[in-house]
């Protein structure tokens, strides 16, 4: 198991998204990743490629959950972008001011 940091957790993002630096710091390989076809939109309309797609568990505090990561030949400030379903899911609340996600353990409230 691999500790990142730099996650990203998007509400407005619909794909989570992992760059292919980050794939191989994860000691994974190209060649390990389901093909697909998939172009994803940037805000400025470019067209991104995923050079495919990775399926990963991945534990965020207390909770460990499947994650379809699309893997892309970017640079960006972040390791890896968790979507919107990721946040549902997994029932955190993300508190994007201050970088950090909310979630209930019993009626305990936890920050991470």
């Amino acid at each position: 198991s691999k500790t990142l940091s730099k996650v990203f957790v998007d509400g407005g993002a619909i794909l989570d998204i992992m760059s292919l630096t980050t794939l191989k710091k994860l000691g994974k390989r190209q060649r390990e990743l389901i093909t697909t076809n998939m172009k994803m939109t940037n805000f400025t309309r470019g067209a991104t490629p995923a050079l495919g797609v990775l399926v990963v568990d991945i534990m965020v505090g207390p909770k460990t959950m499947y994650s379809t990561f699309f893997i892309v030949d970017a640079n960006p400030t972040y390791y890896v972008l968790l979507e919107r379903d990721w946040i549902h899911f997994s029932q955190f609340v993300p508190f994007i001011l201050h970088q950090q996600l909310i979630f209930f353990e019993g009626d305990q409230v936890r920050i991470i």
